[in-house]
């Protein structure tokens, strides 16, 4: 059986998410125009050229020597310290054309700050 939009969507926001370069959390997200293309992907992880905080090296201390101040935080701790962007900012910024999103995939709830950005396009 063909699955729907939504669903192949959804699976490909969940699959972008494995590329994720952040220690805490994997989130994937995809944008689509109101006719149903797609029109970008982008998982959460530091900017382009940033040492990936899920390098490993296994004579670090804690295995990671790139890993951002609140990587082994916990769950919904010091925020505000990791160096990641979001799924959400990666995609907007792949996206060639912000006017023509419809509709964003993403494989958990946005944060405030990526709900205005979708909205404001």
């Amino acid at each position: 059986m063909r699955t729907s939009r939504e669903e192949h969507y959804a699976q490909m926001a969940r699959l972008v998410s494995t590329r994720s370069t952040c220690l805490r959390r994997h989130v994937g997200g995809v944008l689509v125009d109101a006719a149903g293309r797609g029109l970008a992907t982008g998982y959460n992880g530091v900017a382009r050229g940033q040492p990936h905080c899920n390098e490993h090296d296994p004579f670090h201390e804690t295995g990671y020597p790139h890993a951002c101040a609140s990587a082994f935080a916990a769950s919904g701790e010091r925020l505000d310290e990791c160096e990641a962007l979001h799924a959400e900012q990666n995609a907007l910024l792949q996206c060639r054309d912000t006017d023509a999103i419809a509709v964003a995939y993403v494989t958990t709830f946005p944060c405030v700050s990526c709900v205005k950005l979708l909205l404001g396009t």
